[in-house]
């Protein structure tokens, strides 16, 4: 049977019980509220601390990196344009790859930087004047 004054499930005698009644199932609301929100407030503060899983799984690795040589990097621009690869930001740096095949081969430092001359002023020409220096160095 419910009370008549405020439909609650129990049977409120008077006004006063009815009120206490109301005023201690409040109490329990906002106790049950503030519970959830440290509940929610520790979940969120300590996430971060304890991560996805274990961290020490992960073991250090070594990449060994492969210096190229001059004529290397000059080989491997060359081949990409002769495939057909657009020239780009890479020409400003021909300077750079004429200079390290130079330390290797004078002759082969001068065939290539004419060629990358040529290449940079005429960027469409690049496929085939690539093939044309992969064949001379």
């Amino acid at each position: 049977m419910r009370c008549g004054a405020c439909q609650c499930r129990h049977r409120c005698v008077s006004e006063p019980e009815r009120q206490t009644r109301h005023k201690e199932q409040a109490r329990k609301a906002i106790i049950m509220a503030r519970r959830m929100c440290w509940l929610v407030l520790a979940a969120v503060t300590l996430a971060p601390l304890i991560g996805c899983g274990g961290g020490t799984s992960q073991k250090p690795r070594t990449i060994k990196v492969v210096e190229q040589t001059g004529l290397q990097q000059a080989r491997q621009l060359l081949e990409r344009y002769a495939a057909g690869n657009p020239v780009g930001s890479e020409a400003e740096s021909y300077g750079d790859i004429v200079s390290a095949v130079r330390e290797e081969d004078a002759a082969k430092a001068d065939i290539l930087e004419a060629g990358l001359n040529q290449i940079r002023a005429n960027p469409a020409m690049a496929p085939r004047k690539a093939r044309e220096l992969l064949s001379k160095l």
